[in-house]
């Protein structure tokens, strides 16, 4: 028992430690994580779609990715946006229009999206290459909102048209408008509307998604944990409904293997963004002239913080006082009384103000 406390403390020292130095040196790291991200969706769109050789170049993939590190994080999908339309551009005129007209409908939901939710879309691309894409809507529930269910949908819809583009490419190549312009069209939009698997995982992912945010919000032990459980339970779920509704043929060996490492990265993102401990729960009932106060409080984890006692010497060089050594962190003030003093103060504001206004 006590060498699994050590072992927990040592996992909080560390949590606690990798938290103070990327706040010290958040202004460093940042960045450079979005470099880092950038030029990695670059090399991703390349591999898939590089046809503009010019964008494919080392030192341009690097201005560009230098330019998304300086501006904020908003920038940078509209930015991956214009190379991939510059890349459809020397395939087609007709996949550059299908394209721009996909783009165009992402972009004009992504002003809905927050900046959560914009690196929710931006590393679906890298998840989805590391077979790791089912834990994006694990983490987005527990740290965003139910709109994390948009990104999460769009990563995968934006996937699925580049691999179709790369996959078919002498098959809607031709820069000439005639008449197999329309059929080229035709043939681009079947082949990705026709995608059940890509309908499938999107709508799978983004269910997920709001399950989790729902879970996560209740009022119950364990919340966050039972979230990811549920949500990594439906992911499975879904996913098996929708390739018996639709035929879509998932591996779900492969399927099975990323979703258990996507649970422990979900597990990963819960100790470290919200760990509590929930056998000091506290419960507090109190009132104030308008309302009855019914709160559940459960304290966080904290470090045990090294006791410091202080001792007073006097200039006679008589022995203090025992009475007048204070222990530091001894006195504690109960949460009831904290919550009374703050209700007291909140009532003496509204008086306050309602007197200014009858004046």
């Amino acid at each position: 028992m006590n060498s699994s406390n050590k072992n927990l403390t040592a996992l909080y020292e560390i949590r606690e430690k990798a938290a103070d130095f990327i706040n010290q040196y958040e202004y460093i790291l940042v960045p450079v994580g979005k470099f880092l991200l950038t030029m990695t969706l670059l090399i991703l769109i390349n591999s898939k779609i590089g046809y503009f050789e010019m964008l494919t170049e080392p030192i341009l993939m690097t201005i560009i990715s230098l330019a998304c590190a300086l501006v904020p994080i908003g920038f940078t999908p509209a930015a991956l946006g214009v190379v991939i339309l510059a890349h459809l551009y020397t395939v087609s005129y007709e996949v550059l229009i299908f394209g721009a007209v996909l783009l165009l409908g992402i972009f004009l939901l992504y002003f809905r999206f927050g900046p959560r939710d914009t690196v929710l879309l931006l590393i679906m691309p890298v998840a989805y290459k590391l077979n790791l894409h089912y834990a994006v809507p694990l983490i987005g529930g527990l740290l965003s909102t139910p709109g994390a269910a948009a990104p999460t949908a769009v990563g995968i819809v934006m996937i699925s048209f580049v691999q179709t583009v790369s996959a078919g490419r002498e098959s809607f190549a031709g820069k000439e408008v005639g008449v197999e312009t329309i059929a080229n069209f035709q043939n681009l939009a079947d082949t990705f509307l026709q995608n059940k698997s890509m309908w499938v995982m999107a709508l799978a992912l983004a269910a997920t998604a709001v399950i989790v945010y729902i879970i996560r919000r209740l009022a119950i032990t364990q919340a966050w944990a039972v979230a990811i459980v549920v949500g990594t339970v439906s992911e499975l779920i879904l996913l098996l409904i929708g390739d018996l509704a639709f035929s879509t043929n998932f591996n779900f060996g492969l399927i099975f293997l990323g979703v258990i490492v996507s649970f422990g990265i979900a597990m990963l993102v819960r100790f470290i963004a919200f760990n509590v401990d929930y056998s000091r729960i506290e419960s507090v009932q109190f009132e104030d002239d308008e309302y009855y106060y019914y709160v559940k409080a459960v304290p966080k984890v904290m470090l045990p913080t090294a006791r410091r006692t202080v001792k007073t010497i006097s200039r006679s060089g008589k022995t203090p006082d025992p009475q007048e050594e204070e222990t530091a962190g001894e006195k504690k003030i109960s949460l009831k009384d904290s919550f009374r003093d703050l209700t007291g103060k909140a009532a003496a504001w509204k008086n306050r103000i309602g007197k200014n206004g009858k004046e």
